[in-house]
């Protein structure tokens, strides 16, 4: 008897991002005599064991048709109730990599992510074609003698970054748990995945405010402008990449054709240590968090040495801008942040819906790359920025992305524009990610996490902060172009702090 299939309507946070992939790579080493085969084995396994602890994600993403002629598609999942253990997942792909590169080589190149174009990772595309269905999870193990580089994504419309990082947990576990002959759970808290919870806590919790009550700088929050002069919501945001037919556009450049590269950037824990502690003794703020920090080191110094290259072939502050309009120039980042610890307590720290929000922080490109604007004064800026942040400006960025219908816009951050996003992973906790030391060496765990660029070094500039290593030293992957790189390695300022790596 066939299964009934589920349909779930996805929230409005999950038609903020556009539903591209949200992936990690992950560099896992084989035990000595490990086959690759064995392996895969293992990690079909343990995916097959998180689908039948949540069936959705063994789900596909569909458009729902429009309510009305000429509005936005909505987006459901739909997935069967009930999943036969004996079929292993079809999401995750075995691929045996042709390349003489081995994994020391991936290793002493700081497991650069340009070591492999991603379509040799990845069997999916970065933005899919909804129509006949996205699947909500997709895979590649791809191996190489004595290692494994797991790929694994999720749909953006599905979950976030957290989101992702959640799923890969519950999959690590179940692969260990198999190798230990530990039994699998029955199922994950239903509340975890509950699509309307955000709605009933907005509904008891909320603050009542209309759309017209709420201040305009709570649009930041959702990673858009405030309306100007009574605009409508509309105005200050995008599509959200769904066309009448459902299918969303290709990626398109927004540079001069070139594709920003790839840099890797570590430092070490007495480097963020004394980072912290110059900025906390300038700005005299005890709350100024590592995070804070290090994000103000990477705005200036990515901002100066692109502002220095472009002024190096004639620009200006910005291309075709007029460079006595300086004044009125901003420079602005775009922060987003896990909303889960700070909403309600209703709300479950693992829950796997999208629910993460911006903190827009912006100061005048020519004061932020000026000689005296110290990191410190940037740090100030950027935690003033988060402490705006309370439950109740939350509650009501919840009530605006309700009624725009429409997507986060991504405009500022392109490639030859001022903008910056920095995605922080710092506070995952990775070194509690195992997969099980009987098959993987590294006791199980991940040497190295990173995520796929291809797609998005050719249309926005972007920066991921990778986890906190075991040892509290922290990498960085940022995008630049080449002469870009060529002046940040000149940056003292930026050189104090941080090593280039690869």
């Amino acid at each position: 008897m066939a299964s009934k299939t589920l349909h779930v309507e996805l929230n409005a946070l999950d038609h903020l991002p556009p539903p591209n992939y949200s992936n990690a790579i992950l560099y896992l080493p084989l035990r000595a005599g490990v086959s690759a085969e064995t392996a895969f084995k293992h990690l079909q396994q343990g995916l097959q064991r998180t689908f039948m602890q949540l069936p959705w994600l063994d789900g596909k993403v569909y458009p729902i048709s429009p309510r009305l002629p000429g509005t936005p598609r909505f987006l459901e999942i739909r997935y069967h109730e009930k999943r036969e253990d004996r079929y292993l997942p079809q999401q995750l792909r075995f691929n045996e990599l042709k390349s003489l590169e081995t994994y020391e080589d991936l290793r002493e190149s700081a497991f650069h992510p340009a070591s492999y174009e991603d379509e040799s990772l990845t069997w999916a595309p970065f933005l899919p074609d909804v129509t006949d269905g996205a699947e909500v999870v997709v895979a590649q193990a791809n191996f190489l003698p004595g290692a494994c580089i797991l790929t694994a994504a999720v749909s953006h419309a599905s979950s976030d970054g957290m989101g992702v990082f959640s799923v890969l947990k519950i999959w690590a576990d179940n692969c260990r748990d198999l190798q230990l002959g530990v039994p699998p759970e029955k199922a994950q808290p239903p509340e975890i995945s509950d699509r309307s919870l955000l709605e009933r806590i907005c509904t008891s919790e909320g603050t009542g405010r209309s759309v017209e009550q709420i201040p305009p700088e709570t649009w930041r929050l959702l990673g858009l402008e405030p309306p100007l002069n009574g605009e409508a919501a509309a105005a200050a945001a995008v599509t959200n990449g769904l066309s009448q037919s459902g299918q969303p556009p290709p990626p398109v450049s927004s540079g001069s054709g070139r594709s920003l590269q790839p840099y890797i950037f570590y430092m070490s824990p007495t480097k963020v240590t004394d980072l912290r502690d110059e900025c906390k003794k300038e700005t005299g703020a005890t709350d100024v968090s590592v995070n804070d920090v290090i994000c103000a080191l990477v705005w200036r110094g990515l901002l100066k040495a692109r502002i220095a290259a472009r002024g190096s072939h004639g620009g200006g502050l910005m291309n075709g801008d007029n460079p006595a309009d300086a004044h009125n120039i901003d420079a602005r980042l775009d922060l987003p942040f896990d909303v889960r610890p700070y909403f309600s307590q209703i709300l479950p720290l693992n829950y796997l819906g999208n629910f993460t929000m911006i903190n827009q922080a912006l100061l005048p490109l020519s004061e932020l790359v000026a000689p005296l604007t110290s990191i410190g004064s940037v740090a100030g800026r950027i935690r003033q920025v988060a402490a705006e942040v309370t439950p109740a400006s939350l509650m009501d960025a919840y009530t605006l992305v309700k009624t725009i219908q429409e997507g986060l816009k991504l405009g500022n951050l392109k490639v030859d524009g001022n903008g910056l996003m920095i995605t922080s992973l710092l506070a995952f906790p990775m070194t509690e990610v195992c997969f099980g030391e009987t098959i993987f060496g590294n006791g199980g765990k991940p040497e190295a996490i990173r995520t796929l660029m291809g797609a998005i070094n050719q249309v926005f500039r972007y920066c991921v902060i990778l986890p906190k290593k075991s040892h509290g030293g922290v990498e960085f992957v940022a995008n630049l172009f080449d002469e870009e790189m060529d002046i940040l390695k000149q940056d003292e300022a930026f050189g104090r702090y941080a090593m280039f790596v690869a």
